[in-house]
């Protein structure tokens, strides 16, 4: 029986070291926080993956509007002060008649606190598997990975600080690319 070549082997080991997944892969980095979006007053923002602050995140639709309304002030007011954290909003306005629309850019350009991000083809929701009609609050770490995950509803003092904490936390730590000691306070 002959053994195969070497290069044979040297290929196989190759093929086999490029399959395995690390947190760089293609597929991973999708889950990697990612939009392009203009806010209610009609700025285009855009983030691709990491950036300088950790963000929180609230995505509701039409159903979970009412509970972006009641979380939404709250969360801004608790986390005013904190260093290292962009809070934003994701209203989910797919499937909303074009007729509609002017009136709902309207809406949220006067009645709106804080920024919330328009997002017309559910590209959010499709990204990070929100839940529909409710209100999902998602934590990304400074390099854009989703850490935690919270389907909110009336406000509850407890849920609201579990919140506050874990952003605080993460907000504290530089990235894993420069790892620092959460601060403590």
């Amino acid at each position: 029986m002959r053994c195969a070549p070497a290069w044979c082997l040297a290929a196989g080991i190759l093929f086999v070291a490029s399959c395995t997944t690390t947190r760089s892969t293609a597929a991973d980095i999708e889950t990697r926080i990612r939009y392009r979006m203009k806010d209610g007053q009609g700025q285009e923002r855009v983030r691709e993956g990491g950036a300088d602050s950790a963000v929180l995140a609230l995505w509701g639709d039409r159903h979970g509007k009412d509970f972006m309304e009641i979380w939404s002030p709250v969360l801004n007011d608790s986390l005013a002060r904190t260093p290292g954290l962009q809070r934003l909003d994701f209203a989910h306005l797919k499937g909303v008649p074009f007729f509609i629309k002017g009136r709902i850019k309207k809406r949220f350009r006067e009645d709106w606190e804080g920024v919330v991000l328009l997002d017309w083809d559910g590209e959010f929701r499709r990204a990070y598997a929100c839940t529909a009609d409710s209100c999902t609050a998602i934590l990304f770490d400074r390099d854009g990975y989703p850490v935690r995950r919270w389907t909110v509803g009336a406000l509850d003092p407890h849920l609201l600080a579990d919140m506050t904490e874990a952003a605080r936390q993460v907000a504290s730590v530089d990235s894993l690319s420069n790892p620092q000691e959460p601060t403590r306070q």
